[in-house]
């Protein structure tokens, strides 16, 4: 990875809501049909790529453990190889049009755990994944925002914020968090303020959206950058 920005109140935060990973059981995603054709079960491998999603989004990883951590390296080199061989099989073709498009998500999320777990290529991957998303889908806030945040834990933070931006204006408010977090990375408290500011009033209950925002007002918080 090419440098990596942590917010020391994110960390915590992070760590904090780590629970043990579920690991990734490939044989139980292979499915025989009566005639005894072997399938696999695409729902079930989605709802895998999102319980690696809630760990492995972001850098810091989330995992409650270090094996957990190893195990979920392994696991996602396993999905990879899945959705490539789905992929490369035409079999996601026959998906309908939510489910490709939801296909199409998973891997490039799988791309972006992958960059947070370091493997190398992983990030160029990620980037033209999500690219070609919206080539398809411009009008598709979550996937604008969702692409900010890669590129925000990616160090680019000039892409980040167009990303985010562009989502805001599609109606994803919670890029008000992405934009907050960016000034933090660069270092301007005052921005960050203000669109906390903003993001609190259409989520108030965020225990850590206040949490920074006390840590700013208070002088507490610490930004590390990690190379």
């Amino acid at each position: 990875m090419i440098f990596k920005f942590i917010c020391a109140l994110a960390l915590i935060y992070s760590v904090s809501l780590a629970a043990p990973y579920r690991p990734y059981d490939h044989a139980a995603m292979l499915k025989k049909d009566a005639s005894g054709k072997q399938s696999i079960d695409i729902g079930g491998i989605f709802s895998v790529v999102d319980e690696l999603w809630a760990h492995a989004r972001q850098y810091p990883l989330a995992f409650d453990s270090q094996s957990d951590q190893e195990r979920a390296s392994s696991d996602l080199q396993t999905l990879d190889k899945a959705f490539a061989f789905l992929k490369e099989q035409g079999l996601a073709t026959n998906l309908d049009d939510d489910a490709l498009a939801y296909f199409e998500l998973s891997q490039a999320r799988i791309f972006t755990m992958e960059h947070n777990f370091d493997v190398a290529g992983a990030a160029q991957k990620a980037d033209a994944a999500y690219k070609n998303l919206l080539a398809h889908r411009p009008n598709d806030g979550e996937i604008h925002a969702e692409f900010g945040d890669f590129l925000a834990n990616s160090g680019r933070l000039s892409e980040a914020k167009n990303e985010f931006e562009t989502a805001l204006k599609l109606g994803q408010k919670r890029s008000n968090m992405g934009l907050a977090m960016i000034c933090l990375m660069q270092k301007d408290e005052i921005c960050a303020k203000s669109y906390l500011q903003k993001y609190l009033d259409f989520y108030p209950n965020d225990k850590f959206a206040r949490e920074i925002l006390g840590a700013i007002e208070d002088g507490s918080l610490k930004i590390e950058e990690k190379r």
